[in-house]
């Protein structure tokens, strides 16, 4: 899942969705709610298909003492396969894997911008999203 700071919406990709719903029971299964949303990738002038929509929880692991509370959250599901999956910037915000702005703390000098990014990436690498649909 990809951190998009610039996108609205929260998108999972169809493979990504079925993924999901072959880990639920079938009395469990995910389903889809019809969504009137008119989704553009980058640049692009024509729509993204979009099968539908769905309400779920959302939990990321703890990778430090800081723990986000689980947080509801919209998903869109497109129909494309292995396109990728978007976590958008309101629900990445109240998760804590985004923060925009200064950076809090005495020490705001970086030994360098590659070293500010280095220690970004390292963070961003240890996280992972845990999604669960609401029933």
């Amino acid at each position: 899942m990809i951190i998009d700071s610039g996108a609205s919406v929260n998108v999972l990709d169809k493979t990504t969705f079925e993924r999901l719903n072959e880990l639920n029971s079938s009395n469990n299964a995910i389903k889809l709610a019809t969504s009137r949303a008119k989704l553009f990738s980058y640049g692009s002038v024509a729509p993204l298909p979009v099968l539908g929509k769905f309400d779920a929880i959302v939990t990321i692991p703890a990778v430090s003492n800081d723990v986000a509370p689980p947080i509801p959250a919209q998903f869109i599901v497109v129909d494309t396969t292995n396109s990728g999956c978007l976590l958008g910037k309101s629900t990445a915000i109240a998760l804590g894997l985004l923060k925009v702005g200064p950076i809090p703390g005495p020490d705001l000098n970086c030994k360098s911008p590659q070293h500010e990014i280095d220690s970004i990436l390292v963070s961003i690498q240890q996280c992972s999203v845990c999604v669960y649909a609401s029933t």
